[in-house]
């Protein structure tokens, strides 16, 4: 079956397809500032690349965040976009869960990262049951070590972008500081997430999964125009 899936909830945007064969392509680059302009040709290069037509896809997943609020909005509306004009529905899988599927390690349990502010970062951990990893702690959003105070169990592996690398060589922690993997959102890991997980995961419409208000909108709530 001929799969699609974006991911553009961090810094680097990354696609993924399935051809009529089974192979995946898979493309990444960063480009949040035009990923509005750049989702749609970047997946009709890799459907000349393939090769099929963009009207055989019969999948269309899409990562729905937390992540940067402007590569969620246009890669969530590309996604339903997509599947509304080839008549299907769109399966979303959280974008840190996507993260924690898109490293290689033998090890139990990982905190996976992805940006949020400077300073701060959405967080969730893992644990490995099989070949599947299971949230383990709720997504969490904040500065990395008071993360990884507030967490129920130590991690062994931390993963997310470059610069929590540096976060993290600078906390204190009581006993063994977790390695740290840099790891940014597959595609090729969320397609295959959205086929493993079937039709009955798909929906309609897909909707973005935001974990905090977005700097506009908090300026806002803070005048008295937002809502709540």
């Amino acid at each position: 079956m001929i799969a699609a899936a974006l991911d553009t909830s961090g810094p680097r945007v990354s696609l993924a397809l399935r051809g009529p064969e089974g192979e995946i392509r898979e493309r990444n680059y960063r480009g949040l500032g035009q990923v509005g302009t750049t989702l749609i040709p970047t997946l009709l290069s890799l459907c000349q690349e393939v090769p099929c037509r963009i009207q055989d896809i019969r999948l269309v997943a899409v990562s729905l965040g937390p992540g940067s609020f402007t590569g969620l909005r246009c890669g969530v509306a590309t996604a339903n976009a997509l599947a509304l004009a080839l008549g299907l529905k769109v399966v979303g899988v959280p974008s840190l869960e996507v993260i924690a599927h898109s490293v290689a390690t033998p090890c139990r349990r990982i905190l996976c990262l992805s940006p949020h502010r400077r300073g701060s970062f959405y967080a969730s951990l893992f644990r490995r049951e099989g070949e599947r990893w299971i949230p383990e702690s709720p997504i969490e959003v904040g500065p990395l070590g008071e993360i990884i105070a507030a967490l129920p169990a130590a991690p062994e592996v931390v993963c997310g972008p470059e610069e929590a690398a540096g976060e993290l060589e600078s906390i204190t922690l009581p006993g063994d500081s977790p390695d740290f993997l840099v790891t940014y959102p597959s595609a090729a890991a969320l397609l295959r997430l959205a086929e493993a997980a079937g039709a009955e995961a798909a929906g309609r419409f897909a909707l973005p999964l935001y974990v905090r208000a977005s700097q506009p909108e908090e300026k806002d709530k803070a005048r008295g125009n937002g809502k709540g």
